[in-house]
């Protein structure tokens, strides 16, 4: 029972901070000049936010998924709380940094500003990063393989697609100055990927 309330406190954390970014964006979404939207995005986020939300509510409130799970030592479910409170001190960080600059979709907004500070220092998609230790963190959390599956599977998925497009925007948007900070910055873990 620790452990649902645990993921309890992750997830709502999870959505004070997107919250309060997403009323942020949408207060200030008419600033945007050039959006990519189609129809591959809305699947991927769909797709994304359905892979996380209907296993994770299975899990929380029924015994429907149960039978997926594994066990782990409670060292190492508490090791997942950690890090996927880790994982939210970066997702928050990463919000803040970007301001107004973040958004749910791909696009550029007026007066884009090109963040190359905090944690951009490190990676050229730390948001990425916080969501690859939240995936870590919530499945050693969770220990339920369907969990693990489908997190898995759509956090892959996501940076397969929506990493190259982010990077092909900013590069169109910024030319040369996104192509030379990126040349020296991993995607998602400094010195590895």
């Amino acid at each position: 029972m620790i452990y649902k309330f645990l993921a309890l406190v992750i997830i709502v954390l999870l959505n004070m901070v997107r919250g309060y970014y997403q009323l942020k964006y949408y207060r200030s979404h008419s600033t945007k000049v050039r959006q990519v939207k189609s129809v591959r995005e809305n699947v991927l986020v769909w797709f994304v936010t359905a892979s996380y939300v209907v296993p994770g509510l299975l899990w929380l409130f029924t015994p429907i998924i149960a039978f997926e799970d594994f066990e782990l030592s409670g060292y190492w479910r508490w090791s997942g709380f950690f890090i996927s409170m880790l994982s939210m001190a970066l997702f928050y960080r990463v919000h803040r940094i970007l301001g107004d600059n973040w958004s749910p979709v791909l696009e550029i907004r007026k007066d884009h500003e090109l963040i190359i500070t905090g944690p951009y220092r490190w990676v050229r998609h730390p948001m990425y990063s916080s969501i690859w230790l939240g995936v870590l963190g919530m499945n050693l959390l969770l220990c339920n393989f369907v969990f693990l599956t489908f997190t898995l599977a759509s956090t892959i998925v996501l940076c397969l697609v929506r990493i190259p497009d982010e990077e092909q925007l900013m590069v169109s948007q910024f030319g040369d100055a996104y192509s030379n900070y990126a040349s020296g910055k991993k995607r998602i873990i400094p010195f590895l990927i």
